[in-house]
């Protein structure tokens, strides 16, 4: 089956930059809006904000960046128009400052969301270390490998198959060790989720907020991740389609999937006290650290220290009452500072 052509993958996938940088401009505001909320309330510590401003800046300057390259690659020059476009050479040359500002973008992007997840991860876990050994293990490999693949990007020469040269080897390391980061922390997440779902179905009487937190996580998750993998299998066989898919990740994909996690996870989940959906919280997870809080149960006489946990906080419950449950919550649940 023929590849296509170098020139028309990049054309293509500049329109699909296009598409989902429009689709993740619509969920930024919503964004931008629960997370500057949450920090006027005290509630949310200031990375968070930080860092979805940063990807809103990162995605902003690469699609400015698509705009200039692909009009250097189509548009004609010249004083009186006689240099004719020449895209075929204008792409060969992968150490142009436009194409190295676009492999930075791409690169810094997803270390930054590797960093996310697998803070995230360190924070879900109480802080422990033994967990998130192997996540920044992977963590380092993936920041060497795509300070590397920059580096080896601005020293490559002219060539008319980018996806053969020494840089594509470098690039798909990179996406395989982000690959395997997000794989690993979204299971771990996921597996907390689970066992603290457990422990609290006992006093539970709803799981519809847990479901949600499931879809939530899972559904971005596996956005992100069968996109990684599509990039690695597409350099992998040395197929131009590889451009396709390079642009949309770069960086809208990424920064997409963290504005929908936050947004997802915030949409139609408001509860009333002592409701069974209040319950079914404690099946959730932490996403961002913030201040305790309390809640209390209409059910039963007795107070037990339990945990409260929701996607994007971590609440510690010191009045949930339920007398039999005290066993189900070990010292591995311990209260997590605030910061």
């Amino acid at each position: 089956m023929p590849d296509i052509f170098v020139v028309n993958a990049q054309l293509v996938g500049f329109w699909l930059q296009i598409f989902v940088t429009g689709i993740y401009y619509v969920h930024f505001p919503h964004c931008m809006s629960i997370l500057w909320k949450k920090r006027r309330r005290g509630s949310l510590s200031l990375l968070f904000p930080v860092v979805c401003l940063l990807m809103f800046l990162i995605v902003t300057i690469e699609l400015i960046n698509g705009m200039v390259r692909d009009y250097h690659a189509f548009g004609v020059s010249g004083a009186k128009g006689e240099i004719q476009p020449n895209p075929t050479l204008f792409y060969a040359d992968s150490a142009t400052p436009l194409s190295l500002l676009k492999n930075s973008m791409i690169v810094a992007l997803a270390i930054i969301s590797d960093l996310i997840i697998v803070y995230r991860t360190f924070i879900v876990w109480n802080r422990s270390l033994l967990v998130i050994v192997v996540p920044v293990g992977l963590l380092c490999a993936d920041i060497v490998y795509g300070v590397w693949s920059t580096w080896t990007l601005a020293h490559t020469p002219v060539g008319n198959t980018p996806i053969l040269q020494e840089v594509a080897v470098r690039i798909k390391f990179f996406f395989i060790f982000t690959f395997c980061v997000n794989v690993l922390c979204s299971g771990l997440l996921c597996f907390k989720i689970w066992r603290v779902s457990r422990s609290s179905s006992a006093w539970s009487t709803s799981e519809r907020t847990t479901s949600r937190v499931f879809e939530v996580v899972t559904e971005t998750a596996g956005l992100y991740c069968a996109h990684l993998f599509a990039l690695i299998v597409s350099d992998a066989v040395g197929s131009n389609v590889f451009f396709i898919l390079l642009d949309p990740v770069a960086p809208p994909v990424t920064a997409l999937v963290f504005s929908l996690l936050i947004v997802g996870t915030r949409t139609g989940t408001k509860m009333q006290p002592g409701s069974a959906a209040e319950s079914a919280t404690l099946a959730s997870n932490r996403i961002w650290p913030s201040t305790t809080a309390q809640f209390t149960s209409r059910t039963a006489p007795t107070s037990v220290q339990g945990v409260e946990i929701k996607l994007e906080q971590v609440m510690r419950t010191d009045s949930i009452h339920c007398p039999s449950q005290r066993e189900m919550f070990s010292s591995s649940e311990s209260k997590v500072p605030e910061f």
